[in-house]
């Protein structure tokens, strides 16, 4: 699972495997190590939540929580929807965007490790456009 984060944004990609494990388990997480302590882990997470009726994020004790709601997570599981895209409230003006895809092979090659259990790129076999 990939994660990517700027200004007030989240979006998480997920391969083929991790996607099919979020929807048998409804959980996925990775962990950045930045030292030996376990304190100085970064873990992000996607959950699967039946009980709300929205997206929500939160953040505490080293961990990142995505949530999405019960019947969108199983729609996004089980059809060719690409993403999920939120926005969830911090206040009267702030937004926190959260987005969650599938993640797609590279058009431009890309690292082979990369694209090894990623999602068939729907455009790989339309001409190029000048």
């Amino acid at each position: 699972m990939k994660i990517r984060m700027q200004r007030n944004s989240v979006r998480l990609r997920l391969t083929q495997t991790e996607l099919q494990h979020f929807g048998t388990s409804g959980r996925v997480e990775e962990t950045v190590s930045f030292g030996l302590h376990p304190a100085t882990r970064l873990t992000y997470a996607l959950e699967r939540n039946a009980d709300i009726g929205t997206c929500c994020a939160s953040f505490g004790n080293g961990t990142i929580r995505l949530q999405i709601p019960g019947p969108l997570a199983d729609e996004w599981v089980n059809t060719g929807r690409v993403g999920i895209e939120c926005r969830q409230w911090l206040d009267e003006q702030t937004t926190l965007h959260l987005l969650v895809e599938k993640d797609f092979r590279c058009l431009d090659g890309g690292r082979a490790e990369e694209n090894a259990d990623a999602f068939p790129n729907p455009l790989a076999n339309h001409p190029k456009n000048c």
